[in-house]
């Protein structure tokens, strides 16, 4: 099961309602539960934690270890960069970001909310703008 995102209509205020994040997350928690090299059920995960109201820091933290194994890493860094924007850790969510739109192989949809989470960012003075930094 992979969770499909609609890339180009995400809101980063999005948040899913309480009764859809809890009946994915039993899901997802009883497929890695049975099978814990399940990566795409974590990719799935990560974005579940991304959308709900209140995500799980420790399935975060236990994502983020995974990732180097990840065949679509790129997803599921943008998923980790929306928690960490959420959770006010909004340097390690702009480095991700930027981490994203510097990569030439981000792919164009993961690119652009990428970059709207950067300029959300950045607007609200929580990162600095590298390019105005180098001048």
């Amino acid at each position: 099961m992979r969770l499909v995102i609609l890339m180009g209509s995400l809101s980063l205020d999005y948040r899913m309602p309480e009764a859809w994040a809890s009946e994915l997350r039993g899901w997802l928690d009883r497929a890695v539960e049975l099978s814990p090299n399940y990566l795409e059920a974590w990719e799935s995960l990560a974005w579940v934690e991304a959308m709900a109201e209140n995500p799980r820091i420790e399935v975060l933290n236990r994502v983020q270890r995974l990732v180097p194994r990840m065949r679509d890493q790129d997803l599921t860094l943008l998923a980790i960069a929306l928690i960490r924007a959420r959770q006010h850790d909004e340097a390690t969510a702009g480095q991700i970001a930027g981490l994203l739109l510097d990569s030439p192989k981000t792919k164009a949809d993961i690119r652009a909310i990428a970059r709207k989470l950067d300029e959300s960012l950045k607007a609200q003075g929580k990162v600095a703008d590298q390019a105005a930094t180098a001048r």
